[in-house]
């Protein structure tokens, strides 16, 4: 019972990030008609900005799967995290073109990094309904691709773009820090070992209860091998 709450609480954690991470890693598409006008882009300038950022998810992902493995699955996450959150405050000041490559690139890689550990950590979940958990995983994601430019496009006349991707930081940076302290690798790793323990004790009594059954079986056969011997039927 207590590791099936842990185990929403975790799931909570990793779907509510995966809804943060992707909810600024695609703003920037949308807004490419108001970066034009403002910064002066040319249409080189603007491909730049648009694509540049999405080469460093080839490489984010390898790195970010091993380095899980290393630091924790949930530690990579909160690092996911912290990358989005620095790129939207970054994003949020930007006054040059190559701050505003840089805070994508880094919203970009953000979203590289996040996904190895993700579904490492909702693979081990439930290994019963993974297919499930798996498609919740990734709805949330897209819940959160298509958020990030309606809030864009809500606030843009109010508060304009860059107070937008600053508003974004405090929940993504709250998230990240949240699951640093609470310490969930840490934890998970507890648990995996107490489950452990339990399966190898449930192991051995089951041993136990077959060589009971073995010995007893084995008495019977020579116990009415004695009698058989003892009392011959004539």
């Amino acid at each position: 019972m207590k590791q099936r709450r842990n185990n929403r609480i975790n799931f909570g954690a990793v779907a509510s990030a995966h809804t943060f991470v992707h909810a600024c890693s695609h703003v920037h598409l949308s807004l490419i008609p108001v970066l034009m006008i403002e910064f002066q882009l040319t249409l080189l300038a603007t491909s730049i900005i648009a694509t540049v950022p999405y080469f460093f998810q080839v490489f984010g992902g390898i790195f970010s799967g091993m380095f899980s493995d290393k630091i924790g699955p949930y530690n990579m996450v909160a690092i996911s995290l912290l990358f989005s959150g620095i790129g939207a405050i970054i994003a949020g000041v930007a006054s040059e073109q190559w701050i505003l490559i840089l805070s994508f690139s880094l919203l970009s890689l953000a979203s590289s990094i996040y996904h190895p550990p993700a579904y490492s950590i909702t693979s081990k979940m439930n290994k019963e309904n993974t297919g499930t958990i798996l498609g919740i995983l990734g709805s949330t994601g897209v819940f959160g691709v298509a958020i990030g430019p309606i809030t864009v496009g809500l606030l843009l006349t109010s508060i304009g773009w860059r107070s937008t991707y600053l508003m974004w930081s405090i929940p993504i940076l709250s998230l990240a820090i949240l699951i640093l302290v609470l310490r969930l690798d840490k934890k998970n790793r507890e648990n995996s070992i107490q489950i452990n323990e339990e399966k190898e004790i449930n192991e051995e009594k089951a041993t136990i209860s077959v060589k009971i059954n073995a010995n007893t079986k084995a008495s019977g056969i020579f116990f009415l091998k004695k009698s058989v011997k003892t009392f011959p039927i004539l």
